[in-house]
């Protein structure tokens, strides 16, 4: 999808921002993360994606109550499709992804 080079720039300039920020903030009560809301039926994403803007929920808002020890990852808000927020934050520590960026 080359309509998109744009797009994926910023992703990718946004995930090195993240990890590199996210290892200045450790300790200080305050995390960075990312999330990948998949590929969903928007403006952006277009008529043939296969998920539903719902699909994001609770993986869009799991982040505001996850514990410090998540912090500089990515989180693929799909992985918590169908899920309760409470179920979402219990299985977030296995479903964050450390970004490949390292300190």
């Amino acid at each position: 999808m080359p309509e998109q080079g744009s797009y994926a720039a910023s992703k990718g300039a946004l995930n090195k921002f993240t990890k590199d920020f996210a290892t200045k903030l450790q300790g200080s009560g305050v995390t960075m993360n990312v999330l990948d809301p998949g590929w969903i039926r928007t403006d952006l994403g277009g008529p043939n994606a296969p998920n539903d803007v719902a699909t994001t929920i609770p993986g869009a808002i799991v982040g505001g109550f996850l514990p410090d020890s998540i912090n500089g990852c990515w989180l693929n808000a799909q992985d918590f499709t169908g899920m309760t927020l409470a179920e979402a934050i219990a299985a977030a520590p296995a479903k964050a992804l450390r970004l490949a960026v390292t300190a």
